[in-house]
């Protein structure tokens, strides 16, 4: 691979990783203020924009909960396989349980 090439990919690379940092902070932010539609809608930005099994993580547990309106198991259980689909542990139980209980699906 041509030296330029890679040095533009390098480049590239590290800046997707630092504008998901960047948005990662500014959502888990906004979850301690309580801001909880500011952190949901950066949070999916973050999760639909890459491999992300945290915001993803944290975008099922906003709709688990409810903390920006009304839960929505549904989509709390969508945003836990994806999470579980990275391994998360936590994420893996918690559909589990929603599978379980048929929260957001027919009981499984």
């Amino acid at each position: 691979m041509d030296r330029t090439v890679r040095a533009v990919l390098t480049a590239l690379l590290l800046l997707s990783v630092g504008c998901s940092s960047y948005y990662l902070r500014r959502a888990d932010s906004a979850a301690e203020a309580g801001d909880y539609a500011t952190a949901r809608e950066l949070y999916h930005h973050i999760a639909t924009d890459g491999m992300n099994g945290y915001a993803r993580l944290q975008l099922a547990k906003i709709y688990d909960q409810g903390l920006d309106g009304e839960p929505n198991p549904a989509e709390a259980l969508r945003w836990y396989r994806a999470s579980a689909d990275l391994g998360n542990g936590y994420a893996q139980f918690r559909a589990g349980e929603l599978l379980e209980d048929g929260s957001g699906s027919p009981p499984d």
